[in-house]
């Protein structure tokens, strides 16, 4: 869930991926809300397009996991604001 403050609720996301193509891709981590619900996983590869849709945010946190290699990432978020 993101914590921006002009942020249209509801409203997509797009996250570009830019990775070393032969680096291990990092997860992007969803928690529901709902702790029976499990945590979904999406691995990260270079040149990969992640769609948050509408409610997604409603009911999950997403986030990124620090590299054990001390590696960055680099990414860019498309978001919606008022």
């Amino acid at each position: 869930r993101d914590c921006e403050e002009y942020m249209k609720g509801d409203k997509n996301i797009a996250i570009l991926t830019f990775n070393e193509k032969e680096e291990v891709p990092r997860d992007m981590v969803f928690k529901p809300d709902d702790k029976s619900v499990e945590n979904i996983t999406i691995p990260l590869t270079h040149g990969k397009i992640l769609l948050i849709e509408g409610e997604t945010q409603t009911y999950y946190r997403h986030g990124i996991m620090k590299s054990e290699n001390g590696k960055r990432r680099i990414s860019m978020s498309f978001r919606q604001f008022e």
